[in-house]
């Protein structure tokens, strides 16, 4: 069962904005680029919310509030025979896999809330958890595959989003930890 407060956010919230806040791409400099690029698969780091910020778009309450969300996501371009960490690893740990190649994003999305809604931030966090990385997924996916593409790299196609029902039957979206079930890797 969904929760109440996420249906009441759900209902009270309207997406005003997505804009790509910053980007960074690498290729490593033993990544042959062009027709010799090696095999690879995809790993990506879903969109997943870092902060959740609400404020009033007037001051003086007058203008529904505004609920701004910052997601990060990113894709990495893996030698094939490069095995993934194993689980229980710390994220630090996991940077530390070889890459041929990489993107980094960051989301600013903005929603605005009802008049009079006045969500709780409980509310609010729940709703960044469960809907925004689904918001922001198809962003995501034309920046990775325009992204490296530029870099001159082949074409990487993430696939569509996929939610799953969750032990507690309650729908969620996310990151591997909370939700989506994970797409079956890209490979060249």
């Amino acid at each position: 069962m969904i929760p109440d407060d996420l249906k009441t956010a759900v209902d009270s919230l309207a997406l005003a904005e997505i804009v790509l806040a910053s980007i960074r791409g690498d290729v490593k400099e033993t990544a042959a680029i062009g027709v010799d690029f090696p095999p690879f698969r995809l790993e990506t780091m879903r969109p997943h919310p870092v902060s959740v910020q609400s404020f009033d778009a007037d001051g003086e309450g007058e203008l529904p509030r505004r609920i701004q969300v910052r997601v990060k996501a990113g894709a990495r371009l893996i030698p094939k025979g490069e095995t993934a960490p194993e689980k229980g690893h710390t994220e630090g740990q996991k940077a530390e896999t070889e890459f041929l190649a990489s993107v980094e994003t960051e989301f600013l999305v903005t929603y605005a809330e009802r008049l009079g809604a006045h969500l709780s931030d409980e509310a609010l966090q729940l709703f960044a958890d469960h809907n925004v990385p689904f918001n922001v997924w198809p962003y995501w996916r034309e920046v990775v595959h325009a992204t490296f593409s530029r870099m001159g790299l082949p074409r990487v196609v993430i696939p569509l989003y996929r939610m799953r029902k969750v032990k507690d039957e309650s729908v969620r979206v996310g990151d591997e930890g909370n939700v989506a079930e994970e797409p079956k890797p890209a490979t060249q």
